[in-house]
């Protein structure tokens, strides 16, 4: 992204350069022999002579003189490419550049200076379309790192409500909050800042405010979590008791599922037998006072009950028992086997 700026502060003055030196590339002594001056030539052969000689050299001169040019354009595009990442077309471009300088160097070393000046005239209009087109990719660059980083400042807000609401539980709680409300605070203020830097179109401002906002999320992101194990000691029993129900509630099914005809009851075992595993690890964490430990556990955990809860869910529709059915105090028991419309009993 620095790289981007630095192109950007540099790019436009470039261009207006070539601009001016296209236009006087050629000095006014570099004109063609004898123009101007027809009576003279046939009158006088010895001044014919002299014109002949010092329009020579004049084009020797404004050779070598924009060679000179060309040669400091070619290092600042090259300096210009080694900084960014041109596309193919650009790269050939460069390519075709760097050829017709070559060419301008040949043709002066042999003496041919007005193809030489053509040449160098050629890479030097190459060089800028070049320039051109890195500061079009650049402005380009700019504009979706503008819109990328408003993009994330107006995400925050979300984080933000949920960073205000872990912040009240957990003064209800009676923990400190100190350290995770000072980073809130300057957290959201980086990221104004970031908005602000869009808004006004700070491409410069915009590098260091965003790094800034970003490293402040971080720290405030150790903070809550910092301040989640903190919450997880004071409510250890709470959520371990939890735990503990849904788990026996599980098992109860489970082995009521048990005695269904044309069920595996090896498979129930053995999911049995892991839900009772991970109750008792989950308690001995407790035990132990690791309770962030154990609710990580019960995090990890929660895929494996909802697969449960679905298998559960699938024997039990399929033999027609009771099994709750959308929203509390409402259920049908179904007998076994045997669905609606088919004769089944309801009790």
């Amino acid at each position: 992204m620095e790289m981007v700026m630095d192109m950007k502060g540099r790019g436009i003055p470039a261009l207006l350069a070539i601009f001016i030196i296209l236009a006087s590339a050629i000095p006014v002594y570099a004109v063609g022999s004898g123009s101007g001056n027809g009576g003279q030539n046939q009158t006088a052969p010895a001044s014919s002579t002299a014109n002949a000689t010092m329009n020579a050299t004049g084009l020797e001169r404004a050779a070598q003189n924009l060679l000179k040019i060309v040669d400091r354009l070619a290092n600042y595009t090259a300096s210009m490419i080694s900084n960014a990442a041109p596309d193919n077309e650009t790269m050939a471009l460069y390519t075709k550049a760097e050829e017709l300088r070559e060419k301008a160097h040949s043709e002066f070393q042999a003496g041919n200076y007005s193809a030489s000046l053509r040449f160098s005239i050629m890479a030097m209009r190459d060089y800028r379309m070049v320039l051109a087109s890195l500061l079009r990719n650049q402005t380009k660059e700019i504009n979706r790192t503008m819109f990328m980083a408003k993009l994330e400042a107006l995400r925050m807000n979300g984080y933000f409500k949920h960073v205000e609401m872990i912040i009240k539980a957990a003064e209800i709680k009676g923990l400190n909050v100190t350290r995770v409300e000072a980073l809130y605070n300057e957290t959201k203020e980086a990221y104004r800042k970031v908005l602000q830097d869009v808004m006004n179109n700070n491409s410069t401002a915009l590098v260091e405010d965003l790094r800034t906002a970003r490293t402040l999320r971080h720290e405030l992101d150790m903070a809550l979590v910092t301040l989640g194990r903190q919450y997880v000691h004071v409510n250890a029993g709470k959520i371990a008791m939890a735990f503990d129900k849904v788990i026996t509630v599980q098992i109860k099914i489970l082995q009521r599922m048990k005695y269904l005809p044309n069920v595996n009851a090896s498979l129930i075992d053995n999911v049995t037998s892991q839900l009772l595993q991970l109750r008792e690890n989950v308690t001995k964490l407790v035990r132990e006072g690791k309770y962030f430990e154990a609710l990580q556990l019960i995090k990890s955990s929660l895929l494996k009950l909802r697969s449960v809860a679905m298998q559960l869910h699938w024997i039990r529709k399929g033999h027609w028992i009771k099994f709750p059915v959308r929203g509390p105090g409402r259920a049908h028991n179904w007998g076994h086997g045997q669905g609606r419309g088919q004769g089944g009993s309801r009790h």
